[in-house]
């Protein structure tokens, strides 16, 4: 009889135990376990001759996803991936994690892109924060502008998806966080509007500390510096909270992921309004898309 002390699949040690399901991992199958996850999501959306996009910050999420994808991808016969990295602009900080991003990736032998808010947009996220003053909402800014950034890069290549590196927590913490501000829309759109490039997160079912022990235990270099904008944020709060809240109840990520897809499919015979943005043509549920009105706001301060 295996105990917490032994891999649940195997005679040796457990390196890691899982609370919330009781399994204990060594090193081996712990890493067979994440990958057989990984590759039970892409087999939703991936299939033979893609031209498949990740989005690569540097940080661990997207550059394990990167290493578990370089596995996979050979299963799929004609199918090509292609990192895409997208420099912020965000003064000691972002160049480090664009330079880890480029060696990882040289390193498992990925073929990436480089792209950049100054060349694409005329601003950066130093700017934003600069400029308008607003801290606390640089992520706002840098989210919606690098979720431009990346559909741009897919458009440009070519590619058929858009992979990105988010977590069960990061999944978690957007859900906590449109309940805390009322975003009711937020919370409960799924819609993809016309004309976006498909996107879906390969990790949506992984915690994140065991990303890092994946990263750990496979020699996967990523930048672990935190973005100097995030630390009076509401996600940072949040982040804390249900990083804690976990430790003790283990299982409330995916409770409230699982809350999540249920309001959600509540929710799924709505239609979303698609309108055609005025400034770049893109579609949007609004006259003016979200990052042509972030810009225009920074312009017009």
């Amino acid at each position: 009889m295996k105990t917490r002390s032994h891999c649940s699949r195997c005679d040796e040690k457990t390196i890691y135990y899982r609370e919330y399901s009781g399994e204990g991992f060594c090193g081996k199958h712990f890493t067979k376990n994440i990958e057989k996850k990984v590759y039970k999501e892409i087999k939703k959306y991936i299939h033979n001759d893609m031209k498949v996009g990740v989005g690569v910050s540097g940080g661990k999420d997207s550059l394990v996803l990167s290493h578990i994808l370089k596995k996979i991808i050979t299963k799929y016969h004609g199918t090509e991936m292609m990192a895409i990295i997208v420099n912020e602009g965000i003064e000691n900080y972002r160049n480090d994690g664009v330079d880890i991003a480029k060696k990882t990736l040289e390193k498992i032998g990925i073929n990436y892109s480089v792209t950049n808010f100054q060349d694409t947009f005329q601003v950066t996220t130093d700017n934003w924060v600069i400029d308008a003053n607003s801290s606390n909402t640089a992520c706002t800014f840098c989210g919606v502008l690098r979720r431009r950034a990346l559909e741009l890069e897919v458009k440009k290549h070519n590619l058929d998806i858009l992979l990105t590196g988010h977590n069960a927590d990061d999944l978690a913490q957007t859900i906590l966080m449109n309940v805390i501000l009322g975003n009711h829309k937020s919370l409960l759109s799924l819609h993809k509007l016309p004309g976006m490039v498909q996107r879906e997160k390969p990790l949506k079912n992984i915690l994140e500390r065991e990303i890092i022990l994946y990263a750990y235990l496979n020699d996967i270099d990523y930048h672990s510096q935190p973005c100097p904008n995030t630390v009076n944020t509401l996600r940072n709060d949040v982040r804390n909270f249900l990083a804690l809240t976990e430790r003790k109840r283990a299982g409330i990520i995916y409770s409230i992921m699982s809350m999540g897809e249920k309001l959600r499919e509540i929710n799924s015979d709505i239609k979303s309004v698609v309108n055609i943005c005025e400034k770049c043509g893109y579609p949007s549920s609004n006259k003016i898309c979200r990052s042509c009105s972030l810009i225009n706001s920074l312009i017009n301060q």
